[in-house]
């Protein structure tokens, strides 16, 4: 495993985090983030904000500088602490799955779970993957 300079460096002088200004200033823009978030929710009267989980569909197979696996990640769970959930939202041009994340209030996880069940219960957004065929003997349906 090739040594990483950066880690060196923190394991020889590692950070006080309690008083590290910008560990701090991230931990108060995520509060801001999660305030704010929750305040919109309020505003309209929503259960939950509904938007797709990345901005692209799946990443390719390939070393990591490549543009095409450029990662842009869509997720407002990690950075507020909210709950959400990832269902399948459909295909791409290319028949490859794409999601949708469904965040929550806080201890809303029951509306997300009738949300998330009834939108895959009205869509028809699942199939075996080509690549995947069934074991002899084995059906699975969708």
């Amino acid at each position: 495993m090739p040594e990483r300079t950066q880690d060196r460096e923190a394991i020889e002088h590692p950070v006080d985090l309690d008083r590290d200004p910008q560990y701090r200033a991230t931990l108060d823009g995520r509060v801001k983030l999660r305030e704010s978030v929750i305040a919109l929710m309020d505003r309209y009267d929503l259960d939950a904000l509904i938007y797709p989980h990345k901005l692209h569909g799946p990443l390719k197979i390939g070393p990591r500088d490549d543009p095409e696996r450029a990662y842009q990640p869509n997720q407002m769970s990690p950075l507020t602490g909210l709950p959400a959930f990832i269902v399948p939202m459909g295909f791409t041009a290319e028949g490859l799955p794409v999601g949708l994340e469904i965040l929550g209030r806080p201890w809303s996880e029951p509306t997300l779970i009738k949300l998330a069940s009834g939108f895959e219960a009205a869509t028809d957004n699942r199939r075996v993957p080509d690549t995947t065929p069934p074991l002899p003997g084995e059906r699975i349906d969708y």
